[in-house]
This record gives structure tokens, C-alpha cells and sequence, in this order.
């Protein structure tokens, strides 16, 4: 689901463009700084954020800020922003990007990095920080009186550690239904001549053919990873990514269902492709579509449902508002009038009060009609073909207690479908600890192994 997307979840108080990897538009983008620098003498914090304790150089501030966010102080972390900037780095904003590092990283340990630039008129310091189980790094960005305007975890990807770039060839594509042209992604095996396959569907959000989520490609970590253990993939850009989609259109068919159709039979005529051995592997929206896609399609040799919602996916996304209003000590601002509106829209949606062109919930009322009455369970327990359903039990957006219990209610006796829960993994199947939130996303980290090696081995059982 992607009602509460993360893309930005991990950005506070500053214009993407003040934290960007570019120079500014006058070309003045100095690099220099140092590698485990020390914190200037000047810029000691002792957390109470008072006068005497303001930083004298960008570098200070971005340690203080660094020193009141892991020791818990985030009213002191608020009061070294620009004022006119103090709104959008509350402490409720701010601790949660603590729980954001901590949840994809663990404990914070030290700095062991910095790096400092001046970007469009800014400095930034850039920051490595040591977590227990990764680094992350932390782009602070200060204006020339030493007052932060932005932060952000400034994580990019990295290949997953178990895709083996010698053992699979990746080629470029472009698929062509309904008059929209999608960029695509094969990704084969590198050592055998034809093999059995699967293609990826999206979730609910306009999603690239990685789905990209802060500084992670959960679709490339799968591909790529299940291509190094023999399994063909097909990944390409969901439809309201690449085109433009009207309201009115914008029902389930148009932008998941017929996609996912076109792709699978343009997967099966590839002579490097098991015709015969092809399956249907969904996420969110994709995995509830899953059992609905491998019945029109006739051919799919399994359905996937990688954490499938089996609930209306109105109630699901207003448990996102409660859980994330819920997480941690400070109240996020606004939070409650926001799912009073989100009741009052999904009131809507239950009754079938709006248009199709009307926006509920961030979605246009087609999709919401499209979605009427369609029953993921029940369709798949029509189904005459093996099933997998995977679910990540840190995920807060579909939930082990409320969609995969019905899954496994459904099926928990079958021979011909398989359903495997990981304790440690969120929406995205990325492993951390304690509350999910939407800046962990931000952090650096890799689909879970054992994700990739259970559905490669269910692939060609």
C-alpha cells in the first residue's frame, strides 16, 4: 500500500532541491571536509538548546543535531532549524527519524564520517553514521548564521550481497498495452538456456519497475536474486508511472490487471523462458490482484501474494494513520484531523457515494468502484494452482493479525499452497527491529535472503 507513501518520509524541514546531489545553478559547489573530524569545541551540546549551546560552524551543528536526536532530545534538535523551518522538524517528526534509523540499522554508535560542500548557496555536511548492523548516511544542510534548513537520510542503493552480477544477463525492454508504452526489465539466468519465470506486479502507488522506496529497489533485489538462483524475471513500470492516466480510468484493470495479462503473455513467448513454467508474483494491491490475475490469465503456473491485503483496502489504509499516530512519545501534528477525514472518505467508499473522477484516500473513486466487492480469498480458493503467500511481520500497512490469519485461515491445511510469515521483516520484506516506519525506507538495506531463496526454491519445486 502506498497511502502513506516514503518517499519524502525521510526529508525534514528543506526543499529537496537544498539536500540534492547536485551543484546549485551559479556552479559554486565546493567539496572538502574530513574523515572522523571531531566535533568542534565550540559546538558542544549539553541538550537543554539554549544560547550558550548554539554551534559556531555547520559541521557543530550538524553533530548537535545529530547528538539530540539519538540521546532523545528532539526539542533541542527543533530549536537549531531555522525558525520559519521549526514546523516541519517537530519532535515528533524528529523522532521519528530516529525510530527510522534505528529500525532499518539498530542502535546508533557513532559518526565515522563527514564530508562538507556548499550547495545552491548552503553548506551541507554530509555525514556517515554508524549503526549496529549498517552505516547510513545524513545530509545536513546549514545556512551561513549556522542554522539547519534541512535534514535527510541521503541513503542510494546498493546491489543486493546475494545477486550474483556473473551469473544472470539483464536486457531493456519496452512492453506496449492499451496504448501506453512501459519500460521493462528481463532478468535471466546466465547459465542455462531457457528457464521457468515469473513476472513482478506493483502495489497500489505509481511505482518504477524497481519499486524504488527511498534508497531501496525491492524489485531489483528480487529479480536480480532470483535470476542468480536459475529463475527468470520480468519487472516493468506500472502503468501510472509511465502515463498519463485519467481519473475516470482509473480503475484496477487499467492500471494493474490487463498490464499484468499483456506482460505475462509477452514473458512466455521469450525462447530463454519456460513458457510453461510461468508465475505471477504480486506485492501489496499486486498480491491481492494475484489470485484475480492468475484466473483470467489460465496459464500461470502459481500465484504469489507478497503481503496481499484481504481486507477493503479503505480499512487498511486508516489502521496506517492509527499505527503511525501510535508509534512512539510525541503525537504527530494534525494526525487526528487527518483520520478524521480518511473515516469520513472510506464512509464514503463503503457507501458508493462519489465519481469516478473524485479523490478518497489519494486515490481517484474508480479504483475504488473497480474494487468493489471483489473477494482476493475467495478467488483464489477457486484457483487450480499452487499459491504462495508471504507475509513480513513488522508490516504495519497489510498485518500478519488482519490479512495473513485469513490467509492462513483459508488455506492453512492445503497441499498447494504454501504460506511463510518472517517476523523480522516490514512491508517491503527489508529485515529491522522494533516499530515500522516510513523513513526506515530511506536507510540502505536489501529484501531479506531468506525471501529470495524460499520463493526460488518454491519456483522450481
Amino acid at each position: 500500500m502506498q497511502a502513506l507513501g516514503a518517499a519524502s518520509a525521510a526529508a525534514i524541514a528543506g526543499c529537496s532541491s537544498d539536500g540534492g546531489g547536485g551543484s546549485g545553478d551559479d556552479g559554486n559547489d565546493s567539496t572538502g571536509g574530513s574523515t572522523d573530524a571531531p566535533a568542534a569545541d565550540d559546538g558542544d551540546a549539553t541538550g537543554d538548546g539554549s544560547a550558550q549551546d548554539e554551534p559556531q560552524s555547520p559541521e557543530a551543528a550538524a553533530r548537535q543535531l545529530v547528538d539530540h536526536l539519538f540521546a532523545g532530545e528532539y526539542e533541542a534538535g527543533q530549536a537549531l532549524f531555522v525558525e520559519a523551518y521549526q514546523s516541519r522538524a517537530t519532535p515528533a517528526i524528529l523522532e521519528r527519524l530516529r525510530l527510522g534509523f534505528n529500525a532499518a540499522g539498530g542502535a546508533f554508535q557513532e559518526i565515522t564520517g563527514v564530508e562538507t560542500s556548499v550547495r545552491s548557496g548552503l553548506d551541507a555536511v554530509d555525514l556517515t553514521l554508524q549503526l549496529e548492523r549498517t552505516t547510513a548516511p545524513f545530509r545536513v544542510t546549514v545556512t551561513q548564521d549556522v542554522q539547519i534548513r534541512s535534514a535527510i537520510i541521503a541513503g542510494e542503493y546498493e546491489r543486493a550481497s546475494y545477486a550474483d552480477a556473473g551469473r544472470f544477463d539483464a536486457t531493456e525492454h519496452t512492453l506496449e498495452p492499451g496504448g501506453c508504452q512501459l519500460g521493462a526489465t528481463v532478468t535471466t539466468p546466465a547459465d542455462a538456456e531457457q528457464a521457468p519465470g515469473v513476472v513482478l506486479v506493483h502495489g497500489s502507488g505509481p511505482s518504477d519497475r524497481d519499486l524504488t522506496v527511498g534508497a531501496n529497489k525491492p524489485y531489483r533485489d528480487l529479480a536480480e536474486g532470483l535470476a542468480s538462483r536459475g529463475v527468470a524475471v520480468l519487472r516493468y513500470e506500472k502503468r501510472t508511472f509511465a502515463c498519463n492516466v485519467a481519473a475516470a480510468e482509473h480503475t484496477v484493470d487499467h492500471v494493474t490487471v490487463d498490464d499484468a495479462l499483456h506482460a505475462l503473455s509477452w514473458f512466455r513467448n521469450r525462447d530463454d523462458v519456460l513458457a510453461d513454467d510461468v508465475a505471477v508474483v504480486g506485492h501489496s494491491l499486486g498480491a491481492m490482484m494475484a489470485p484475480e490475475i492468475a484466473r483470467r490469465d489460465g496459464r500461470v503456473a502459481g500465484a504469489v501474494g507478497l503481503a496481499a491485503p484481504t481486507r477493503p483496502l479503505a480499512d487498511v489504509f486508516l489502521d496506517q494513520v492509527d499505527h503511525l499516530a501510535s508509534v512512539g512519545e510525541h503525537t504527530p501534528s494534525g494526525i487526528e484531523q487527518q483520520r478524521n477525514q480518511w473515516q469520513r472518505a472510506a464512509e464514503q467508499i463503503r457507501t458508493g457515494n462519489f465519481e469516478d473522477d473524485e479523490s478518497l484516500l489519494g486515490y481517484p473513486g474508480a479504483l475504488w468502484r473497480s474494487l468493489d466487492g471483489y473477494d482476493p480469498v475467495a478467488t483464489a480458493e477457486g484457483l487450480d494452482v499452487p499459491q504462495h503467500y508471504l507475509q513480513g511481520g513488522r508490516d504495519y500497512q497489510v498485518t500478519v493479525e488482519d490479512d495473513f490469519a485469513a490467509w492462513q485461515s483459508a488455506f492453512g491445511d492445503a497441499d498447494d499452497v504454501a504460506l511463510s510469515a518472517y517476523d523480522p521483516l516490514n512491508h517491503a520484506f527489508l529485515p529491522g527491529q522494533g516499530p515500522s516506519v516510513p523513513q526506515a525506507y530511506a536507510v540502505p538495506n536489501q529484501v531479506s535472503e531468506s525471501v529470495v531463496a524460499d520463493l526460488a526454491a518454491w519456483l522450481q519445486r
